[in-house]
């Protein structure tokens, strides 16, 4: 554990399983396999195909948290978990959504290592573990949520702006 401008940092997994797996017939967990990248504050989302998409996160550099540009696929079928291409813009706190029922997923916003808020989105490319930029957000936002739509569209809701003032818009990804 050591301490960095004013918080602690405790929360990193040491040795034994930090992935399970929630058995819903049984209603229970069960150990998974290990993901590669020890971060905290990564996007992650379920993929039609049964499994889990993670991007990004803090991780500790020294004596300090940085901004990841991580990415890592999960096969449940395998219970491996591949590494997926770089993010162009390492971030945190970001969002991901699957876009429609086709396992790609938009990785969305977060903070950069400046502290800045990102407004680059970047698809990941389930069939060829690709990373593509694509459309920015219109407004910079944090805390917010998106939800794949039946139409394959996302949506981003709400959310706060750099100056921690709540936003009452909605923004919508179309591929």
């Amino acid at each position: 554990q050591s301490t960095q401008q004013g918080f602690s940092i405790a929360g990193f997994p040491a040795a034994g399983s930090r992935c399970e797996l929630f058995a819903s017939g049984q209603l229970a967990f069960a150990g998974a396999a290990d993901n590669a990248g020890d971060v905290i504050m990564q996007g992650m989302a379920a993929m039609s195909s049964g499994g889990a998409f993670l991007a990004g996160g803090q991780a500790i550099s020294g004596q300090s948290l940085v901004a990841s540009d991580i990415t890592e696929a999960y096969d449940t079928q395998a219970n491996t978990w591949t590494a997926g291409p770089a993010l162009n813009i390492p971030r945190f706190d970001c969002r991901v959504a699957e876009i429609g029922a086709t396992s790609d997923q938009l990785v969305i916003g977060g903070v950069d290592n400046q502290g800045a808020i990102v407004t680059r989105c970047e698809v990941w490319s389930a069939v060829n573990n690709t990373i593509v930029g694509t459309t920015d957000m219109a407004t910079g936002r944090l805390d917010f949520q998106a939800v794949t739509l039946p139409n394959g569209q996302i949506l981003v809701i709400g959310g706060v702006d750099a100056n921690s003032a709540g936003l009452a818009q909605c923004e919508i990804y179309t591929r």
